[in-house]
């Protein structure tokens, strides 16, 4: 048995060394042909920096999107996009003389009033 093991190392070493024991040569130039040009740099220490870019769309936690009662010509826009605005705050103004507004008879109607009250 330990005979059987001695003869099956010295076959398979022998057959190792016949294969990769050949032409070298051959081998010289296989690899010339497969090779691959390398460029050797000492380590050192350099700053490693990473950029990254990523596009998206924001938007806030609380939005509402509200519409005039009336149509028309608008005067003045008081806030731009993105503005922070409060509560109460004037975003639009139109146009006083918009006949759906009726500034005019409101106005004629307060005007009466006061001068009723007054007397």
């Amino acid at each position: 048995m330990i005979l059987k093991n001695i003869f099956n190392v010295l076959i398979i070493s022998s057959a190792v060394l016949l294969t990769f024991c050949g032409d070298e040569e051959k081998t010289k130039q296989n690899t010339d042909e497969y090779s691959i040009p390398v460029k050797v740099e000492k380590v050192k220490y350099q700053p490693f920096e990473q950029f990254l870019t990523f596009y998206s769309k924001l938007m806030g936690i609380k939005e509402a999107t509200k519409g005039a009662m009336i149509g028309g010509k608008i005067e003045r826009v008081n806030f731009s996009v993105g503005s922070f605005v409060r509560e109460r705050d004037i975003v639009v103004e139109f146009d006083t003389y918009n006949p759906a507004i009726q500034y005019q008879q409101a106005k004629t109607a307060y005007e009466n009033l006061k001068k009723n009250y007054e007397k």
